[in-house]
């Protein structure tokens, strides 16, 4: 285990095909699930995720293995798909309420231009924020 001032990462129990690695950690390109799942329990103060906007994207193995890893203080972030892919919103809440306290649901505002074939890019991206439990640190950085 080695330590760079508040993020810790774990690199002896990964594998070595890694994608990237900088001072401050690696990044893998692999499922989730396979690479998660070698993190010892209670490591992470903060997890956010963007996962693909499908419904079964966000799967209940892949979440009980993020509340694992999650220390008992620490939050947890998720997108969710907006416009056409809004189901996920729902869906996924409803599953991660099961294991996590809801906190909030944030609005990133974005500008608008024009997208892809289908037509204009979205203005907002919904976030929801999740807290493991009700204790939990809110760290503001000044």
């Amino acid at each position: 285990m080695s330590e760079n001032k508040d993020v810790v990462f774990w690199k002896d129990q990964f594998p070595k095909d890694k994608f990237f690695e900088t001072e401050k950690g690696i990044l893998y390109c692999k499922d989730n699930i396979e690479i998660l799942s070698k993190f010892p329990s209670r490591c992470f103060d903060l997890i956010v995720i963007d996962p693909p906007y499908e419904e079964e994207a966000l799967k209940e193995d892949l979440i009980c293995i993020l509340k694992r890893i999650m220390k008992d203080y620490a939050n947890i972030y998720i997108w969710c798909g907006i416009g056409e892919k809004s189901q996920t919103l729902i869906d996924w809440f409803l599953k991660l309420k099961k294991y996590f306290h809801f906190k909030d649901l944030i609005t990133w505002k974005k500008q608008r231009g024009l997208g892809n074939k289908k037509g204009w890019l979205y203005v907002r991206e919904e976030i929801m924020w999740f807290i493991k439990n009700k204790n939990f640190i809110w760290r503001r950085e000044s």
